[in-house]
């Protein structure tokens, strides 16, 4: 996937879905490490839109929220400024593809509130997503993923200082994908 910084001049994020794929699908997590990921297998997210009918053009109207599903607690890292276009764990990916994503280069940095223990039935609103726009007419699957990859070095221009601490945690917090549900949307001419 391309990624395109432009630091001087401040656009938001602008994510094509070319609409194909299967249409299936359910929520699920896929570990990438073979150690215990501390209760994250229980995770799944929640997406849900505000209409399942777009025309071409629109972008995607929803809300999405990360849930323990587990019985036990696990700790996770939430979508940060520069998460929607992958430089910042978690990265967030769209399916279909997202596409080309433009953005200032600009991102907060990392806070002890990002990284936190969801206890077992418990959600939390999720932000920084970015939100698909339909390019063409016709049945489209859409799904969300977030995938956790402690070793990522962060990429834009942070505008301030990550804190020592949860970076250090976020560091330790084993590797993992949480997929959402997938939501079956008709997009119009």
């Amino acid at each position: 996937m391309r990624r395109l910084s432009l630091p001087w001049i401040t656009l938001v994020p602008l994510l094509t879905v070319a609409c194909s794929g299967d249409m299936g699908g359910s929520s699920h997590v896929v570990p990438l490490a073979p150690e215990a990921n501390d209760g994250s297998a229980g995770l799944v997210i929640e997406l849900r839109a505000e209409r399942l009918e777009y025309r071409v053009g629109e972008s995607l109207r929803f809300e999405a929220e990360l849930v323990n599903g587990g019985g036990t607690p696990a700790t996770v890292i939430l979508p940060g400024d520069g998460s929607d276009a992958g430089w910042r764990t978690p990265i967030v990916h769209w399916t279909p593809d997202q596409g080309l994503v433009l953005r200032c280069g600009n991102t907060d940095p990392l806070t002890a509130d990002e990284l936190m223990a969801l206890l077992p039935g418990q959600r939390v609103a999720l932000q920084f997503l970015g939100a698909p726009v339909f390019d063409k007419p016709g049945p489209c699957a859409v799904t969300l993923e977030l995938e956790h990859n402690p070793t990522l070095n962060r990429s834009g221009f942070p505008l301030g200082v990550d804190d020592a601490d949860t970076l250090e945690r976020l560091r330790r917090l084993p590797a993992y994908r949480v997929r959402s549900n997938t939501l079956q949307v008709l997009v119009r001419e």
